[in-house]
């Protein structure tokens, strides 16, 4: 008896790990056609297509649109975070976290952002999110919690650098990510030189 159970446990952990591991490819293709295509051409047949399954497979992952439109905020958040914490790598040359160059993180992420799918696909989500009150929630909140890292990490740098944090750094982090969103390389690099004294000493 304790054989079966451990037998029929040991295939309900491999048929869920199949389950996750089918998941995966289906989010990126999912993520994929709807930055190509936008929300309304987006179908569960383009998505199968991509991915190299049966529409059965994505409806049986999503049996609901709304699901999908989730699984797929949560993964383009994940990616925009990931480019974020690269771009701010990419701006500290000494490797302290401390004194970040900007124009230079700034623009590093501009670029990242201009050539992904998951930042053309937050697009979509956006329009998704107008019909979709449990998407439209999602999506406030990651912008809210993306507004408060970029918001965190004015403050930190202001503070590193003997400067007293204003009430502003929330409506500079709205300019940075407004211009993030637009791709405007040029508001992006003008924002990159103006944060260092955005703050009175």
């Amino acid at each position: 008896m304790v054989a079966a159970a451990g037998y029929a446990g040991f295939v309900a952990e491999r048929a869920s790990m199949a389950r996750a591991a089918l998941r995966e490819p289906i989010v990126d293709a999912a993520l994929f056609v709807l930055a190509e295509r936008g929300l309304d051409a987006t179908s569960y047949e383009l998505i199968a297509l991509r991915a190299g399954v049966s529409k059965g497979a994505v409806q049986h992952h999503f049996p609901a649109k709304g699901a999908l439109a989730l699984a797929l905020l949560e993964r383009a958040a994940a990616e925009l975070r990931a480019l974020a914490k690269r771009a701010c790598a990419d701006g500290c040359g000494d490797g302290t976290g401390v004194g970040l160059d900007w124009r230079a993180a700034l623009t590093s992420l501009a670029e990242a952002v201009r050539g992904c799918d998951a930042a053309r696909a937050l697009g979509s989500l956006r329009v998704g999110a107008r019909h979709d009150p449990a998407l439209a929630e999602a999506l406030a909140r990651f912008e809210g919690e993306a507004l408060d890292a970029i918001a965190g990490r004015i403050a930190d740098e202001a503070r590193a650098r003997g400067l007293r944090v204003g009430p502003d750094a929330r409506a500079l982090a709205a300019l940075v990510a407004a211009a993030l969103e637009r791709g405007d390389a040029r508001a992006v690099e003008g924002l990159g030189a103006l944060l260092p004294f955005a703050f009175s000493v």
